[in-house]
């Protein structure tokens, strides 16, 4: 079974230029392949039946869409603003084996400062991972593009975290 949330849940799809609207979808027991077609297809729908299909109004010419993966959730994100965006879905149990040492020498090369735990790893590389998708750059691109905005996603079920980065201005560096 399928269940898709609007983020916050009292929350029609309204996105705005500061803002883009997010849903999560869940899909229990299936594999990662499965995950991302579950996850398109809820994107399809809400494409289909918020965005594309209205006879009225402004076009959709400032469509944006991030979408991550982890587990067997799905966090969709879609803005009509000029500002560009990006999310990022951790699932805390990826690191149940790592040390933390080894959480260390990830942030080291990647984060802005050392995690005390696995939790603020995640949450440190949920942001490091949205930025990289608001900007539009792999990790090994460095960056000092201020992020204009930055969200917790909160709400999530529970051994997720999840991030939303926004840009105004992205600069080229």
């Amino acid at each position: 079974m399928i269940e898709a949330y609007p983020y916050p849940p009292s929350v029609a799809f309204e996105p705005t230029a500061v803002a883009p609207w997010l849903c999560y979808v869940i899909c229990p027991n299936t594999n990662r392949d499965e995950m991302r077609a579950h996850g398109r297809a809820a994107l399809r729908q809400i494409l289909g039946r918020d965005v594309l299909e209205s006879k009225h109004g402004p076009t959709a010419s400032n469509l944006q869409l991030s979408i991550s993966y982890a587990g067997h959730l799905c966090l969709l994100g879609v803005s009509l603003g000029a500002a560009q965006f990006g999310i990022d879905l951790v699932q805390l149990a990826a690191f149940d084996d790592w040390s933390i040492n080894e959480l260390h020498d990830v942030a080291a090369v990647y984060l802005p400062q050392k995690p005390n735990n696995a939790v603020e790893f995640a949450q440190q590389w949920a942001i490091f991972e949205a930025s990289n998708k608001a900007l539009k750059r792999g990790i090994q691109e460095n960056s000092t593009t201020p992020i204009s905005r930055s969200w917790a996603v909160k709400g999530l079920p529970a051994g997720f975290i999840g991030s939303v980065v926004v840009v105004d201005n992205p600069l080229i560096d």
